[in-house]
């Protein structure tokens, strides 16, 4: 949460990585703002906002690429540390 409250354009790449990807859920990291006890009102309404539009984003950008956006869905432990393909038996 804090290199989402930092708005820099390296955290900005990593947080959108993060949705992207499944690690981290749109939804709960909404949610999670209203945890962040330094930062007034004003802030957690544009930190709100700016996640949303990240996943405006991601979804626009994927759907160029013909990709599916993932920010709902939690993965497991075993598909975020492998990918979900490199399973031993």
């Amino acid at each position: 949460m804090a290199k989402a409250a930092a708005n820099r354009e390296k955290d900005r790449e990593f947080n959108m990585a993060l949705l992207q990807h499944g690690l981290v859920r749109a939804d709960t990291a909404i949610e999670m703002v209203d945890q962040m006890q330094r930062l007034c009102d004003a802030d957690k309404k544009s930190m709100r906002a700016r996640i949303r539009r990240w996943v405006k984003l991601l979804r626009a950008r994927l759907r160029h690429f013909g990709r599916r956006l993932m920010v709902h869905a939690a993965p497991t432990l075993r598909s975020a540390r492998t990918g979900g393909s490199n399973e031993r038996r």
